[in-house]
C-alpha cells in the first residue's frame, strides 16, 4: 500500500494524567487592580491589559463611579 500512513492517534487525551499544563489558572486577588481592570473591560470594552496600561486616572474614576452607581441602583 504505497502512500498509506496509517491511523493518526493523539499523543495524549484530554484529562489524562501526567501531561498537563506546567502552570495553573488563578483569579486576581479580590482587591487588586487586575481584578478591577477585568471588570471594567468586561463592562465598558477593551481588554484588562488596556485598562491597566493605557487608561488614565479619569478613565478609571469614571468607570468605577459608573460601576458603583449601577450597584446602588440594583440594591434599590
Amino acid at each position: 500500500m504505497a502512500g498509506h500512513r496509517g491511523l493518526i492517534r493523539p499523543r495524549c487525551r484530554e484529562g489524562g494524567t501526567g501531561r498537563g499544563k506546567p502552570y495553573g489558572l488563578a483569579a486576581w486577588p479580590q482587591d487588586s487592580l487586575g481584578r478591577l481592570s477585568f471588570l471594567l473591560a468586561n463592562r465598558f470594552g477593551g481588554t484588562p491589559w488596556q485598562w491597566r496600561n493605557e487608561a488614565d486616572e479619569l478613565d478609571w474614576g469614571t468607570g468605577l463611579a459608573e460601576l458603583l452607581k449601577e450597584a446602588e441602583s440594583r440594591k434599590e
